[in-house]
């Protein structure tokens, strides 16, 4: 006897059914609660006839029979998969099932008449919803459900914050990097799915920010997910705290000092931004901590009044929220936890929509700023 795939898992298999594999028979008795007779000789065949009652169809034929089980399985599973909008999958199906009643010799015979091309083109997509398809993808979602929660349960039991990074850095970066497939964007049913557990895994990455301190990070992060997918937004940071952070980084103040040293000699009044200054001299590159994390190239305008030997200064730091190009420009980029993350899943959820772009903002000032280079 010739091999067969299995409409479930897709294993091959020899046994007599038309559907299924013995294992995956019994699994799907157990799952729709048929109890198949003893004396039954041909017992997928009694199982689709079971189906077929369910639906009073009747006077159907045997093959449609075992379509209509088939596709009933397919609705079944999807209808068990928690994650995502899956209702234009669940109406296709049930249109697909409605019309199994009509022979497959009425068809033929409405398209001869009608175009094909437009008789296709309806229900896009329709081929992927296969019952193998359908059935790796709720396995997928148990796989996921059942990694999240284990993260969530071990990080309540963590007794410390490294404790807590060491979970952290285990499900992020491993456990859960498997949602992050770029393969399935392209099929409808699996893209809705992968979108949800995407947007989750990010959740939790500011959950890790948070446990970090990386408060910056956590908000912008926060700010992308939430986002308009239509238009960029413009995002101004006013979290006092945020800025006066963003207010002591050395680095920052050396940057200002260097510009104020080059541009504002024998100069009361100085206005630095992209109009008047190469716009390549007024990149801040953050090296190290929550500011490395949350703006990857940021640009600053200066504008200062200067008062006896010091200034006055507005600054402006702008960047722009994406993935497009994250900097690499050191191993704890590649090796902390939102790092790696950012670096190897941001890309990928920026392309499915669940990280959207936007304009940052964060405008502060300096009283009494000396511009000397320490």
């Amino acid at each position: 006897m010739s091999k067969k795939k299995c409409k479930l898992c897709n294993r091959p298999y020899s046994y007599s059914y038309k559907l299924f594999g013995r294992g995956c028979f019994n699994t799907e008795c157990s799952l729709l609660n048929i109890s198949i007779p003893k004396k039954e000789k041909d017992k997928e065949k009694f199982f689709c006839n079971e189906i077929a009652k369910r639906f009073n169809e009747y006077g159907i034929s045997q093959s449609q029979k075992y379509d209509l089980a088939e596709k009933y399985l397919t609705l079944e599973y999807l209808n068990k998969i928690k994650l995502g909008d899956l209702s234009k999958a669940k109406k296709q199906l049930e249109k697909e099932i409605n019309n199994i009643s009509f022979s497959k010799s009425v068809e033929e015979k409405v398209d001869k008449v009608l175009d094909n091309k437009i008789q296709n083109s309806v229900d896009v997509g329709s081929s992927t919803i296969t019952l193998n398809k359908i059935y790796r993808l709720y396995k997928t979602t148990l796989k996921f459900n059942q990694k999240v929660s284990l993260f969530k349960k071990e990080l309540e039991n963590a007794k410390n914050n490294d404790e807590k990074e060491i979970v952290l850095e285990k499900y992020l970066l491993e456990d859960l990097k498997f949602v992050f497939d770029i393969t399935k964007i392209g099929i409808p049913v699996y893209y809705q799915v992968y979108y949800a557990m995407q947007l989750t895994v990010w959740q939790l990455v500011i959950v890790g920010g948070l446990i970090k301190k990386y408060y910056l990070s956590a908000e912008l992060l926060n700010k992308s997910l939430t986002s308009s997918n239509t238009t960029e937004e413009d995002y101004y940071v006013l979290n006092k705290d945020r800025i006066i952070e963003i207010k002591k980084d050395l680095l920052l103040q050396n940057k200002i000092k260097e510009l104020l040293n080059k541009y504002s000699d024998n100069k009361e009044y100085i206005d630095l931004n992209e109009n008047n200054v190469n716009s390549k001299e007024l990149l801040v590159e953050f090296e190290s901590g929550d500011l490395f994390y949350s703006l990857h190239n940021a640009t600053i305008n200066i504008l200062g009044e200067k008062q006896d030997d010091k200034w006055n200064l507005n600054i402006t730091l702008k960047d722009k929220y994406d993935f497009n190009d994250p900097k690499l420009k050191n191993n704890e980029y590649k090796e902390s936890l939102l790092g790696s993350i950012l670096n190897n899943c941001g890309v990928v959820s920026q392309q499915y929509g669940v990280i959207r772009p936007y304009n940052v903002f964060i405008e502060f000032k300096y009283d009494d700023f000396e511009k000397e280079v320490k």
